[in-house]
């Protein structure tokens, strides 16, 4: 069993603000992060596997992941 890693949230955040910079949005709000990765792959190979590895660290929770180009959203998700 994989432990949580702080980077790993670090690598999304910073991802998310990647993809606000190219100004694609996806917002995914999903019971298992693992159902989100097919549609997000397209955009982001890189964060398709931190997402990957997220969710397999937060297995028991039901986490809720927001890509946004608006950083008011991002911060009101606790993303920023």
């Amino acid at each position: 069993m994989s432990t949580f890693e702080p980077v790993v949230m670090t690598d999304l955040i910073s991802e998310a603000r990647n993809l606000r910079e190219k100004d694609f949005e996806v917002m995914c709000s999903v019971s298992s992060l693992a159902n989100c990765t097919k549609e997000i792959s397209s955009v982001s190979p890189r964060l398709t596997k931190t997402i990957e590895q997220f969710n397999e660290s937060m297995s028991e929770c039901r986490p809720v992941i927001i890509v946004s180009h608006n950083d008011k959203e991002l911060s009101q998700h606790g993303l920023l």
